[in-house]
């Protein structure tokens, strides 16, 4: 319900630190401006200006520190989670703004501060950011003028509660506010949907439709790194078409052209809505999903039993076509990292290749190295 719109097609993880120092240096320019403001009132801290130097200068910067402080913390403990960071940064800006309006309470433009947070939501490019600003800003601002004004101690500046006209009126901003962050949204949703959708042209495959050599890397090396102790996976099965140069040779390149994307809709036929087909090169294909080994396994041994099947109705083709598969779980335990981890399903799928007869799987596991697990075998 929370997630972000983009979150699985836009990097926000160095957005979010970019921002966070942002907000950090916002913040010093705020404090600064009190400094140099208070100087000039009351002049350098002494004994006889120690209460509006703390009023103004000390407490809030103190204020600031905690926030941006605790805030970072919250960021490096939701590390992953990117919707939770979003709503953690816009919190945070919304608090600090609800810190400078307190302190600033006797300015009436400076009420319009709250709407720094709901235009910082908009970077995150979703309305569900954007109204949560918008809906806690309003509670916020409600409870300054409600709770907080009326109780507070008026020592320097003359009190300045909000009456009922500057309230609906400070509410209306906001609005108006809300409406012009989803339009911008709208806009730049339909800037990133052309910006997804060439950046998927360029991610697949022209021919066969699959994801290409270039994306398998990308996704393998997200999958690996999103990977918690209580997942299986990822897992990766590597499938090689069998004698495919003899076909092209005998038969000529139209028609391996035509087994090339069987094969590819044998695959997509078999995966999952959360799985991912490529063709990684040439008549090699690979899948990357969270299954267990025997899930696995049998993902690996459907495909090319289907595919065998399905060459089999090749006119141009004599018999069935088969493919050796080689399949690998990933365990950070027993690979340092995705390359080596591919290494080792590529060492399975080619002692796949050496089998005589060939049409098999082996499975690679840290405790066997490689463990033939034949595939089935037809000849009717």
């Amino acid at each position: 319900m929370f997630n972000l719109k983009y979150e699985n097609a836009l990097d926000f993880k160095d957005w979010i630190y970019v921002f966070h120092l942002g907000i950090i240096g916002c913040l010093l320019f705020v404090v600064a401006g009190e400094v140099i403001t208070i100087w000039d009132l009351f002049g350098p801290p002494s004994a006889q200006t120690l209460g509006p130097w703390r009023e103004f200068v000390v407490i809030p910067a103190v204020c600031y520190t905690l926030v941006v402080t605790f805030t970072l913390l919250l960021l490096r403990g939701l590390k992953g989670h990117v919707a939770a960071q979003a709503y953690t940064i816009v919190t945070a800006v919304s608090v600090a703004c609800f810190i400078i309006v307190y302190v600033h309470y006797y300015d009436s433009a400076v009420y319009s501060a709250f709407i720094f947070s709901l235009f910082a939501s908009i970077m995150f490019i979703d309305k569900k950011p954007v109204i949560f600003a918008y809906v806690l800003n309003i509670a916020l601002y409600l409870l300054l003028c409600v709770l907080v004004l009326p109780n507070r101690s008026y020592l320097y500046m003359a009190p300045s509660n909000q009456g009922v006209i500057e309230i609906v009126t400070n509410i209306v901003l906001f609005s108006a506010s809300l409406l012009v962050g989803v339009t911008i949204i709208m806009v730049a949703s339909v800037l990133v949907e052309n910006i997804i959708k060439r950046d998927n042209l360029l991610k697949r495959d022209s021919f066969t439709g699959l994801l290409n050599h270039t994306s398998f890397y990308e996704y393998m090396e997200k999958m690996t790194q999103s990977k918690t102790a209580s997942m299986n996976g990822p897992s990766l099965v590597f499938w090689d078409i069998d004698d495919f140069k003899k076909i092209n040779d005998q038969y000529g390149h139209d028609v391996g052209d035509e087994v090339i994307l069987l094969f590819a809709e044998c695959l997509k036929s078999q995966l999952a809505h959360d799985e991912f087909g490529f063709r990684y090169g040439g008549e090699e294909f690979a899948a990357l999903t969270w299954r267990s080994r025997e899930s696995s396994l049998r993902l690996a041994n459907s495909v090319s039993k289907r595919f065998f099947e399905k060459t089999q109705h090749l006119s141009s083709v004599k018999g069935g076509i088969t493919a050796c598969a080689g399949v690998g779980i990933y365990e950070e335990a027993v690979f340092s990292d995705e390359g080596v981890f591919f290494s080792a399903v590529d060492k399975a799928l080619y002692a796949a290749k050496q089998t005589e007869g060939k049409n098999t799987t082996y499975f690679w596991s840290a405790e066997t190295q490689n463990t033939k697990i034949p595939a089935r075998r037809r000849t009717d």
